[in-house]
Parts: C-alpha cells; sequence; structure tokens
C-alpha cells in the first residue's frame, strides 16, 4: 500500500545501500561518511570547505573533539552534502515529504528545500521527544493521533498538525486484560531511583504471583544492560530482541512495561495492556506521556492475574487517542493532507 497519489512522481532521496523502497526513483543521497565524501566531493567543493575549515568556529569545534579523525570525517561529509543540496533542481516540486526533519542525514536537503520556498511535511515515523523533533524544520506535521497533535500544538504551536492516524496498521485489537506473562522493554536508559524501585516492586509481585517476567534488551544492546538495571536483571530473565520484531516477541497475555520504550505504543495497539513506570522528573515522547498519566492513575496489581475491565477500556480509548485513523481511512487522510503535486 502507498501513501503516494496515483498521478504524482516521486523521488526518494536516501542511501541506496540501504534503498528497499518500490516508491519512485532513488536518488543516492549517502547519509554522513565516507561514501558521501566519495560520492558528493569535487575539487570546487572540496575549496569551499577548505575555506570554511579555515574558519575558527569550525576549526576548534573539530579540534575539540577527543576523535578528531571522525570528527573531520564527519563535518567534511556533511559540508559537500550541504552543497549537493543546495545543488538540488527543485523546480516542479510542490511538496518534500520527510519522516525526521531534524535528522543529521536529512537536514541539508530540508534546509536546500527551504532556500528554494517548498512546502515541507514531516510524517511522523514513531513517538516524537523534544530531542529528537523540536523544534520542528518543517511547516506541517502528520500526526498519529491527539495525543501528537496536542503535543505539537504544545511545543510547536506555529506549526499546522494534521491528524492523519498509521495507514500500515491495518487492525487494531481491543485490550486483552488477562496477564500470563510481563514484559519489560529495555531501552538504553538509565533508571532513575524511583524507576528502579518501581521495577522491582512489580517484579517481586509477580514472582509472588508466580507469574514469569522477561526484559527485552535494546536490540543494539549484546549482554549488560548497563548498572542502573543490574538488580532487576537479576530477578529476570533477559532476552534479546535483535532481529526479531516485537510482534513476533509478544505472547497474548503479555503485560507490557517500560520507562521510555516506544515499543509500548506497538504493544497496546496490538491489544496488550500497558504501563510506564517513569519519574516525573524524566521527560517522556508525546505517547508515552499520556500512558504514564494512565499507570499513576490505575496503578497495575499483577497479582490477580489481569487488570480490570474499566482498565482495560481506558486503555483501548488510549490506544484510539494515540492513534486516530488505520488502514485505509488513514490512507485517505495522509493522500488528502499532502494534497495534489505534481511531485514530491
Amino acid at each position: 500500500m502507498s501513501a503516494r497519489p496515483a498521478n504524482v512522481t516521486c523521488t526518494v532521496f536516501m542511501d541506496a545501500h540501504h534503498a528497499e523502497l518500490s516508491v519512485g526513483s532513488i536518488q543516492d543521497s549517502p547519509g554522513v561518511g565516507l561514501r558521501a565524501i566519495y560520492s558528493f566531493g569535487s575539487l570546487s567543493r572540496l575549496r569551499v570547505y577548505a575555506r570554511l575549515r579555515r574558519g575558527s568556529t569550525l576549526r576548534n569545534h573539530v579540534r575539540s573533539s577527543p576523535n578528531r579523525l571522525r570528527e573531520e570525517v564527519a563535518v567534511l561529509s556533511q559540508v559537500l552534502r550541504y552543497q549537493a543540496a543546495s545543488d538540488t533542481d527543485f523546480s516542479g516540486v510542490r511538496v518534500v515529504i520527510t519522516d525526521f526533519d531534524r535528522h543529521a542525514s536529512s537536514r541539508p536537503w530540508m534546509w536546500a528545500a527551504q532556500q528554494a520556498k517548498k512546502r515541507i511535511v514531516t510524517a511522523v515515523h514513531g513517538s516524537p521527544a523534544r530531542a529528537t523533533y523540536l523544534p520542528v524544520l518543517a511547516d506541517e506535521v502528520l500526526a498519529w493521533g491527539s495525543s501528537q497533535e496536542l503535543w505539537f500544538n504544545r511545543h510547536a504551536p506555529d506549526k499546522r498538525i494534521h491528524v492523519v492516524g498509521r495507514w500500515d496498521i491495518q487492525e487494531r485489537r481491543p485490550i486483552n486484560p488477562d496477564i500470563d506473562r510481563i514484559v519489560i522493554c529495555h531501552s538504553r536508559e538509565q533508571l532513575h531511583d524511583y524507576e528502579r524501585q518501581a521495577l522491582h516492586t512489580l517484579v517481586q509481585m509477580a514472582r509472588d504471583a508466580k507469574i514469569e517476567v522477561v526484559i527485552r534488551a535494546h536490540p543494539s544492546v549484546q549482554h549488560d544492560l548497563g548498572p542502573s538495571w543490574s538488580a532487576c536483571a537479576s530477578l529476570c530473565t533477559v532476552v534479546q530482541s535483535r532481529g526479531v520484531p516485537l510482534a513476533l516477541f509478544l505472547q497474548k497475555n503479555d503485560l507490557v512495561v517500560g520507562v521510555t520504550s516506544t515499543a509500548l505504543v506497538e504493544a497496546v495497539l496490538a491489544g496488550h495492556a500497558v504501563a510506564v513506570f517513569s519519574d516525573e522528573s524524566r521527560p517522556l515522547p508525546a505517547d508515552l506521556e499520556d500512558i504514564e498519566v494512565m499507570t499513576r492513575r490505575n496503578p497495575v496489581d499483577v497479582r490477580a492475574g489481569r487488570i480490570s475491565e474499566e482498565h482495560a477500556r481506558e486503555l483501548g480509548q488510549l490506544s484510539e487517542q494515540m492513534v486516530r485513523h488505520t488502514g485505509p481511512t488513514a490512507l485517505n487522510r495522509t493522500r488528502a493532507a499532502i494534497g495534489p503535486a505534481s511531485d514530491v
């Protein structure tokens, strides 16, 4: 299924080494690194870099890096990428769509599109957080639901927000209140005191009720979860998740909990009860904020082997709040928000 209108030409700017899409022509745009230098380097562009390199700000930035060679490669490749982006022909382009406007990989092309006075739309590809989506560079945002809409209205009131949902989800499942297993989603965070205590209490409660508890390690982690996780990990089974999608990992009667993991959003959409144990001082992504509020309002007691029917209903309502539309409805709303275009 494609969100692209049938009469629209689509050019995808991405590293061709990672291209697995069939949505249009691929314009190879290597990410920050050596491939960008090989692909975009030219004598005239290197002269521009040399002039910038002699500037005090850039020179001092590289000198202060603990790994000067790596920093030099990153800065050189990004300067070349900005120059390549500035040479991009945006004539005939009416809208530029990005899934992450502030990312170092896409930012040169966002800057070039802004210089060319083009409309830029960010299609949210995950739960937005302050560190990843603010400040918003695009003119408009395609959000999943009212949770993200309210979050962007609060943090980026000058941007236009379209609530389109997720057309990649075909079915929203009702919340299953039964609990046979608890899955704690690790996300490489350093736990605060409250979070360590809350998870420890949950695990002890589950052990008393003879309920299995597993920690699903972040895909980037091979062995050690980090010192703040050691006490909790000593009481649970730690499972590696690399190469195993969440949908295949979870079982029917799993309660899925976490601190900052956005996997909980996917879990609640799949019909699982969820809970966030996060310190009040910790900034959370948009959707997790709402799960955390519900967790404090409805404390989870796993000793009964299930959550209450009322709690399950509220989680179902929260699922609809986080992702308002799915399937064909979301696809049509996405197309309407993007609008007619001769090129994308």
